[in-house]
C-alpha cells in the first residue's frame, strides 16, 4: 500500500498510540526512526535465528513485531491501514 496523502519525513500524528514493536516497524520501514532504530532493525534484519534470540532479550517487542511482519500474513497491510487513518485523520484538522 502506498500512503496517501503523505510524503516520505512528513510526520505522522498518533503514532504514539502505536505499540512499541508496531512503532518500530513503521519507524524502519518509513525510513522515520534514527541512527539507532535503522541500525537495530538491519541487525535484526540479518540476524540468524541464535543472534535472533539474543536480540530479543534486549528488544523482545521489536523482534516480536519483525517476526510479525515477516511470517504473519496481513499483519503489515493493517498496520498500514491504521498509519493512513492517522494521515488521514491529520489531514482532516488542517
Amino acid at each position: 500500500m502506498v500512503l496517501k496523502n503523505w510524503t516520505p519525513n512528513q510526520q505522522i500524528e498518533g503514532l504514539e498510540a502505536l505499540e512499541k514493536g508496531e512503532k518500530f516497524i513503521v519507524d524502519w520501514q518509513y525510513r522515520l526512526g534514527g541512527d539507532f532504530t535503522m541500525a537495530l532493525s538491519h541487525t535484526i534484519m540479518l540476524a540468524d535465528s541464535e543472534n535472533l534470540d539474543k536480540i530479543a532479550l534486549a528488544f523482545p517487542e521489536e523482534v516480536i513485531a519483525f517476526k510479525r511482519f515477516s511470517h504473519e500474513a496481513g499483519w503489515w497491510q493493517k498496520l498500514e491501514a491504521k498509519i493512513q487513518d492517522m494521515i488521514n485523520a491529520q489531514e482532516e484538522e488542517r
